[in-house]
């Protein structure tokens, strides 16, 4: 069998059309037991080609039983040490109080403005704790909610007719098998897909109920472990005010408004002193500077930004405003302290 790239469902080897394009005039039969032909779903963003290699059944975490089913690499993350990785005083701080909550397999949340580090800081945590790999996903506002629970697929029959089968969402799999899974923008999520979490995330007998799948009832894996990100809500944010009942569920929230990342020896291995004198250290000056008034404060991803188009061969002044500039309202304040900054006097 493989996985047909026009309709997602599973075509017989050798079949060169797609046939599912009849389904409404198609006999569907049922088999007796669907639960027993569970397969993990795919995300939106992954194709035909990639889901079909994959059903060949490669492992791709530490936490799958004998009889678990295969899984879409496209939603899993392996989670690698990178030696890039340096966090400041205040992301070990944070690093090290998310590790004692998340051993108990507590959810967690970092809170705050983008780009200072959030995502790092909880992937860092699931590979200190063990895991290979994480189930990941971005929540939109008006997302298709089948991507987290799962959904029902057409399986057509040898000669004639079609049946159905159930394909986990990323965050059923996560439940069922015990990964860490990652959500990043919550507060962009909408409202059914957050009330879904509710029972999952209790403090005591965890439940997860899948109407979708017959009334089935997962049992939550001990090793599931739920972490999620998000910007608050209001302000440049396309975000919503999360319910009082689904933050009072999370173990604890970080309110991360700093860099966690150890700036200044970050852009001194993206731009050593043999080959850019002096521009780490200019960029530090320049960062910090623009932090002294919030509607001009640059994140960490947008001085590295800035930093990686410099080490390209762009000049500092065109790499910030290529980088740095349309991301942020009070540009003349930003202009002003990279000149001061950033530009030596023979370049003006």
């Amino acid at each position: 069998m493989a996985i047909c790239i026009e309709c997602m469902g599973y075509h017989s080897d050798g079949q060169s059309e797609c046939k599912n394009q009849a389904l409404s005039s198609a006999t569907v039969q049922a088999p007796a037991d669907m639960r027993e032909r569970q397969l993990v779903g795919v995300d939106h963003h992954t194709n035909g080609v990639e889901v079909a290699a994959l059903l060949s059944g490669a492992d791709v975490t530490n936490h799958v039983t004998d009889d678990a089913p295969p899984t879409p690499i496209a939603v899993i993350q392996e989670l690698l040490h990178d030696p890039m990785l340096h966090f400041s005083s205040l992301g070990e701080e944070v690093l090290a109080e998310a590790m004692l909550v998340a051993s108990e397999r507590d959810p967690m949340m970092m809170m705050g403005v983008s780009g200072t580090g959030k995502t790092v800081i909880v992937q860092e945590i699931a590979r200190r704790l063990g895991y290979t790999h994480s189930a990941h996903t971005n929540a939109y506002p008006q997302m298709d909610i089948s991507l987290w629970i799962g959904q029902w697929l057409p399986d057509p029959l040898d000669g004639s007719g079609v049946s159905v089968r159930w394909l986990d969402g990323i965050l059923t799999a996560a439940i069922r098998r015990g990964w860490v899974f990652f959500m990043e923008e919550l507060t962009r999520a909408p409202q059914d897909a957050l009330a879904r979490l509710f029972s999952v995330l209790d403090m005591i007998k965890r439940s997860y109920h899948l109407p979708e799948n017959g009334g089935e009832q997962v049992p939550v894996h001990d090793d599931f472990l739920f972490i999620s990100t998000a910007n608050p809500a209001g302000g440049q944010y396309a975000t919503v005010k999360l319910d009082k009942a689904l933050m009072s569920r999370f173990a604890a929230i970080w309110d991360v408004n700093e860099p966690m990342a150890d700036e200044p020896t970050l852009l001194r291995l993206k731009l050593p002193t043999s080959e850019y004198a002096d521009m780490a250290d200019r960029l530090v000056s320049f960062v910090t500077d623009t932090r002294r008034n919030r509607d001009t404060s640059v994140n960490t991803r947008d001085i590295l930004h800035c930093a990686n188009r410099i080490a390209q061969g762009f000049t500092p002044m065109r790499a910030v405003q290529l980088s740095i500039l349309p991301k942020y309202e009070n540009q003349s304040a930003i202009i002003q302290a990279a000149e001061a900054l950033l530009v030596d006097s023979e370049e003006e």
